[in-house]
């Protein structure tokens, strides 16, 4: 934090990294919003609309706060050098932090879930592969309740983790750096994983099928798009 910067200033003008974040967001939550509300309607037309429907409209609906919180973080000092910032902006850029953390499992963990019982619908006889989505569908929940109950926890009271004089003052209390350095390597081993996994899947089910290439192809970039 600096006391040369305005202590009354509330918003800086987006550049660099936290205009490229602000961009970045807004065109990947219109592509989401777009793709998901056309699949939404497809199935509710054909009737067909199911759980990993329900789920992955779910994900989107929460990813649109998510967006928002980001963009808002970015306008307070989120992305932005400590040095330019005074102590409300770097409070409230860490809080915004904190809660977009928090939303964001909850978006992640929906959408992962609804690939993976997108795939589940595809695998029909391959016991060890349906096995395999059960097992990243329970990696995934595993990942958000560490995540998001660990962040909860960490700091008591929890705007202890935005608010350092609290800490200063003693009226509260973090646990070590260690502890919040090992949940944000959960989140990220987890996260790369399933990643990975729900791309390998959705290859190996294609593999053995009598498909032209160029189909193989296209079934399988729709089917791995959700590891984006």
């Amino acid at each position: 934090m600096s006391t040369t910067v305005d202590p009354d200033l509330r918003i800086l003008e987006p550049q660099g990294l936290p205009l490229a974040i602000i961009i970045v967001s807004s065109v990947f939550l219109v592509i989401s919003v777009l793709c998901v509300g056309l699949r939404t309607r497809v199935r509710l037309v054909e009737g067909t609309f199911g759980l990993d429907d329900g789920l992955m409209l779910a994900g989107t609906i929460v990813y649109v706060p998510c967006v928002g919180l980001a963009i808002y973080g970015c306008l307070v000092g989120l992305g932005t050098l400590q040095e330019k910032l005074n102590p409300w902006m770097f409070s409230e850029a860490l809080k915004i932090y904190i809660v977009w953390i928090l939303i964001y499992v909850v978006a992640l963990a929906l959408v992962k879930s609804s690939v993976c019982l997108t795939i589940q619908r595809i695998i029909t006889t391959d016991k060890g592969l349906r096995i395999t989505v059960w097992v990243l569908l329970g990696v995934t929940w595993a990942s958000f309740l560490i995540t998001f109950v660990g962040t909860l926890l960490y700091c008591q009271p929890v705007n202890a983790l935005w608010t350092p004089t609290m800490l200063i003052s003693g009226e509260g209390k973090c646990g070590s750096v260690d502890v919040f350095v090992a949940i944000g390597h959960v989140a990220t081993s987890s996260t790369i994983v399933t990643d990975l996994a729900l791309v390998v899947v959705p290859a190996i089910i294609l593999w053995g099928t009598q498909m032209k290439t160029q189909t193989k192809l296209q079934v399988f970039g729709l089917l791995s798009f959700a590891s984006v």
